[in-house]
């Protein structure tokens, strides 16, 4: 980005960096500017597009293991923080495809 600069002796109120009215300001937007936040939402729209991760069968959801126990979520979550404390359960997160985008989802596996 181009900046105007002006020195001390140029500027009105003598001060060495400048005054807020003498202070050097940025260029206006340019061709070059833009083409470079081109690149940038490029960048962002091809990182935030990438697609969701493939889930091994070893892993599941806390809704698919409250299903599975037939437990309610609060006792669910117990045992699972439990499990992994223990060093007998892994807690891992998968970008999974919802309606509305891709979100990591937490899924746990047992460790035999």
């Amino acid at each position: 980005m181009e900046v105007a600069t002006m020195s001390a002796n140029e500027c009105p109120c003598k001060e060495v960096f400048g005054c807020a009215i003498c202070r050097p300001m940025p260029a206006k937007y340019t061709k070059e500017t833009s083409s470079t936040a081109n690149e940038w939402m490029m960048a962002i729209m091809e990182a935030s597009s990438k697609s969701a991760d493939i889930v091994p069968s070893e892993f599941k959801t806390r809704q698919q293991i409250e299903k599975e126990i037939n437990l309610g979520t609060s006792q669910t979550n117990k045992i699972l923080k439990n499990l992994i404390e223990c060093g007998k359960a892994e807690k891992r997160s998968f970008k999974i495809e919802q309606s509305n985008g891709v979100y990591p989802i937490v899924h746990y596996k047992i460790i035999k």
